[in-house]
């Protein structure tokens, strides 16, 4: 039997979407208050009745990892897919065979002069019809500008609003205003008007977001980020496959 030709960027995909559903469980645990150890609260009595929240850092660092880990499969099963189809086509060791990203549409061709050689064509035209440039497909762009950032970069336990922390109890959730501070990684609450939240009956519902100044990487939810670009990635990899059976290539 013939091997399949898609086999590598199908199991890194397959990979890709384990961690994002390791993400998913572990953000949805944090958010809903099912992470235990996760954040302590303080409380600073006065006019103001100040509380600060403080993070684990390691379980943000780990979240982090998680999410990159994701990214960088699914940025890999991309240039997989290119390479195999090069594979296919004869080159036996191919140099110039990635799936093109750019930063904006004009800068797609230099790309693919750079880095694309290797591919026939017809794959070259397919891989430009998904848009893959910040403009083009909000998908593509979004992961590739992730893979582009330092792995250091952040999660971040609220969204860019700045009335996204909220705390649920008796089923009411208030909202309040925060100041952040990264180097002690920790979250001040704004306008509590006398609240004390340091004796529980409720807890905190964050929203977690990238540390990213992108308004569609530090507005969306990670997992749900990372699966759309996933979907988009499946996408390619089927319609590339179809592609190559036209061709006559596997």
């Amino acid at each position: 039997m013939q091997a399949d030709l898609f086999y590598s960027p199908k199991r890194t995909l397959a990979r890709a979407h384990h961690h994002i559903e390791v993400l998913r469980s572990k953000t949805d645990d944090f958010m809903n208050g099912r992470a235990p150890g996760t954040y302590m609260i303080e409380r600073r009595p006065g006019p103001k009745n100040q509380h600060t929240i403080k993070f684990d850092r390691d379980f943000f660092e780990e979240l982090c990892s998680i999410a990159f880990d994701a990214a960088n499969n699914l940025r890999s099963a991309l240039d997989q897919t290119a390479y195999a189809t090069a594979l296919a086509d004869g080159t036996l060791k191919p140099k110039k065979a990635y799936f093109p990203m750019a930063g904006s549409l004009e800068k797609l061709d230099d790309v693919v002069k750079g880095r694309c050689a290797d591919l026939r064509p017809e794959i070259i035209a397919l891989f430009r019809t998904f848009h893959p440039y910040a403009g083009g497909n909000l998908w593509l762009a979004a992961l590739n500008t992730l893979c582009n950032t330092q792995k250091h970069a952040t999660l971040i336990p609220f969204k860019t609003d700045k009335h996204q922390v909220m705390y649920v109890t008796k089923g009411i959730m208030l909202g309040f205003g925060h100041r952040w501070d990264p180097q002690s990684f920790a979250l001040e609450l704004l306008g509590l008007n006398g609240a004390d939240f340091t004796n529980g009956g409720g807890y905190f519902a964050f929203g977690l977001s990238f540390a990213s100044s992108d308004p569609v990487i530090g507005g969306s939810d990670p997992a749900g980020l990372l699966g759309g670009a996933a979907i988009q990635v499946d996408r390619v990899l089927k319609e590339t496959e179809l592609e190559c059976q036209r061709l006559g290539l596997s």
